[in-house]
């Protein structure tokens, strides 16, 4: 069973974590802070809840056009949502 911070923490980053699609996104500090180290994934390794790797899913689709945006395929500093 989880400790009960981080079933408080998971629950307010279900509910929390929403996509500004009319803004632009640093594509390094989203992949970093709300994917992998401090978020989606890392909350459903320990808990294993769905909707945290659906989150996790949805937002990387979002983040996939950062790597059309450039001639190499490297990824561009932000992606725009809607792009």
């Amino acid at each position: 069973m989880l400790p009960d911070k981080v079933r408080c923490t998971e629950s307010w980053t279900t509910a929390s974590i929403l996509i500004n699609q009319n803004t632009h996104a640093p594509f390094f500090e989203t992949t970093i802070r709300y994917l992998l180290a401090g978020g989606l994934l890392r909350f459903f390794a320990l808990s294993r809840e769905p909707i945290l790797l659906s989150r996790a899913d949805n937002l990387g689709q979002l983040l996939l056009p950062v790597f059309n945006a450039t001639p190499s395929g490297l990824p561009a500093y932000s992606v725009g949502p809607q792009t």
